[in-house]
């Protein structure tokens, strides 16, 4: 619809040109930020295990439940893992952070498909499998994994890419299995020692990981890089190198903005209405789209045109199905558009209801709402007369130092000053302060209980010395 001048009268813009959104949904569309960690490495370097591992860290509670109420987390066992062929996607929410893994094949014949994976990335993993020993032919194993990461750098076109996108890189030493000694603090440091507690005959020492694989990660022109222990079977590492990995992922979120995850509305949402000639091509040709929540019940259909006012802080009325309602704007348009320091004016997606009237997509990105809009019922409350009290039935609730009253409205007096306690001022057919006294009450209650007790000890003399 066309852009409306400001004018204090009330101008009916055209339905059609607006949609409506029910309450529910208004407050739970919320995209969230989504980040894609691509998982590399060769054959049997443990990196779907490392992925079953995190599912177990940050999905399964101590009692190995799921975290989330009523979801279903599968774990692979180790001894159960084949090799992959093709990709597996697990998405897990880490330190606030949701990431999407992509666990790709490492064999000889899928690794060409890597290359398509690197532009949508925001970070890479690369596996290596540290216990090597010093056998020549284990040690060829990692010879490997370098020349891979190797040729990766000097293709061209993927040269390109990760000059363009220069995204952080994180290599795991996997397999790992024996621990390092914790510091005198408790936890585990992480940092490379002078000398590394490790059996030298089973795994290969960091520093010579990380000097074999120095010159991989200039050419890679990573903005920043690490290398970390892990073993991907007891969890060892893995929580400190997912925290490196977070924080650089955030870090990096000014040259990489990480992609949006639109979730389902929740099962107890309203459906989404909109009129057969509201229509995608309305949202390109509209200059000025409108965000509108309505009660659960309110029919738009009936509608031809919809009063509001331009004016801040003034509401429209309009009636229907023989009720009145009130069309208050809710965010005005100067506050949506006003850029705060540091930061750029408000933008909000579009989401529209799909075929099925199951989940919600978007539509367009980064669509300008300009004005948000909200509809409700207006209810003429009644004066209550305060002359108009009558007795009190049973079933009038009473509430401890108030006295509650039944007016003919249907509405309760306890917040008048003439319903307290002990004003003499009340009207005629009140309560007595007696009946209201919940001490006096209790006392006679006691007197009760103490007079029953009081005869039944007697009678129990009585037969005793009998």
């Amino acid at each position: 619809m066309s852009t409306p001048a400001s004018t204090s009268s009330s101008p009916t813009p055209p339905f059609s040109h607006m949609f409506h959104i029910a309450k529910d949904i208004y407050s739970n569309i919320k995209k969230k930020e989504e980040y894609s960690v691509l998982v590399l490495g060769i054959d049997d370097a443990g990196k779907t295990t490392f992925i079953e591992k995190l599912k177990e860290l940050y999905l399964l509670g101590a009692d190995g439940k799921p975290l989330v109420k009523g979801a279903k987390v599968r774990i692979t066992p180790p001894e159960r893992i084949m090799p992959t062929v093709g990709q597996n996607v697990t998405t897990i929410k880490i330190n606030k952070v949701l990431l999407k893994f992509w666990d790709l094949g490492g064999q000889q014949a899928l690794r060409p498909m890597w290359a398509n994976y690197y532009d949508q990335c925001h970070c890479i993993v690369f596996v290596v499998d540290s216990r090597l020993g010093h056998d020549e032919d284990k040690r060829a194993h990692l010879t490997r994994a370098r020349q891979v990461l190797m040729d990766i750098t000097k293709d061209e076109v993927n040269r390109a890419i990760f000059d363009r996108i220069n995204i952080p890189i994180l290599m795991l030493a996997n397999k790992q299995d024996h621990l390092r000694e914790p510091s005198a603090t408790g936890t585990t440091n992480l940092e490379l020692p002078e000398e590394m507690p490790y059996d030298d005959s089973d795994c290969i020492e960091l520093f010579e990981l990380k000097e074999t694989f120095n010159d991989v990660f200039e050419n890679l022109n990573a903005i920043d890089s690490k290398i970390l222990p892990i073993s991907a079977t007891s969890g060892y590492g893995i929580k400190q190198a997912m925290d490196w990995l977070t924080v650089r992922l955030t870090r990096n979120k000014q040259n990489v903005p990480p992609n949006y995850k639109y979730y389902q509305p929740p099962k107890s949402y309203h459906q989404l209405k909109t009129l057969p000639r509201f229509d995608r091509e309305a949202l390109t040709l509209n200059k000025e789209i409108w965000l509108i929540k309505t009660p659960k019940d309110f029919n738009f259909s009936k509608l031809e045109k919809l009063p509001v006012s331009f004016e801040l802080n003034q509401s429209a009325e309009f009636e229907a199905d023989n009720k009145t309602f009130q069309v208050c704007e809710e965010m005005h348009q100067e506050d949506l558009t006003s850029t705060k320091a540091g930061s750029k004016s408000n933008k909000y997606s579009l989401l529209l209801a799909s075929k099925d009237k199951k989940t919600l997509k978007p539509s367009g990105s980064n669509t300008t709402i300009l004005r948000f809009y909200s509809i409700s019922e207006k209810i003429e409350i009644p004066e209550i007369n305060i002359s108009q009290v009558v007795k009190p039935r049973k079933d009038v609730p009473k509430v401890y130092e108030l006295r509650m009253r039944h007016f003919p409205t249907g509405y309760g007096a306890k917040d008048y000053k003439e319903a307290q306690p002990g004003n003499d001022k009340a009207p005629e057919g009140a309560r007595s302060d007696e009946e209201d006294q919940p001490q006096k009450k209790k006392a006679k209650t006691d007197e009760k209980k103490e007079k029953k007790k009081k005869e039944k000890k007697e009678k129990k003399e009585k037969k005793e010395k009998k």
